[in-house]
């Protein structure tokens, strides 16, 4: 885990390896990025790759992003949007994710966005509720 400290909040960059299963479906890629590849059978059955996570702490709180790929293609927003809700309850039920109080899910379709230098056209947040339960905040708009 890398943790960088910016007046007060602290960033930490977590990178989890993938798995042997995983490793042996990701194509050969010319470039390091991104350096997760971790899929994920949601209930629908359609298989999300976790691609980048980041988890940011601050005395407010922690806050987690996650970069995804689906096959879901967006012209099926309401599906892409359940998906993002799906990935994100599966993250906090982490050791990590107790501690989170928001979550952002982007999805990613360019290389350009796995390396993250590019912000994804669809961004999801969600806000962690008193009784425990995730809300959707407004679909953040990319700059």
């Amino acid at each position: 885990m890398r943790r960088l400290f910016l007046k007060g909040v602290v960033v930490a960059a977590v990178f989890a390896g993938p798995s042997e299963s995983a490793v042996s479906q990701v194509p050969t890629q010319n470039t390091p990025y991104p350096m997760n590849d971790i899929p994920v059978t949601l209930s629908s059955g359609t298989v999300v790759r976790i691609r980048n996570i980041v988890v940011f702490q601050s005395q407010n709180g922690s806050g987690l992003t996650l970069y995804i790929q689906t096959p879901t293609p967006p012209s099926e927003a309401d599906r892409v949007a359940s998906e993002a809700r799906e990935v994100a309850g599966f993250q906090v039920k982490s050791p990590v994710g107790e501690k989170i109080s928001t979550v952002s899910v982007g999805v990613c379709r360019t290389q350009a966005c796995l390396e993250m230098h590019e912000i994804p056209k669809e961004m999801f947040s969600f806000v962690r509720q008193l009784d425990g339960s995730w809300k959707s905040e407004k679909v953040l708009d990319p700059l």
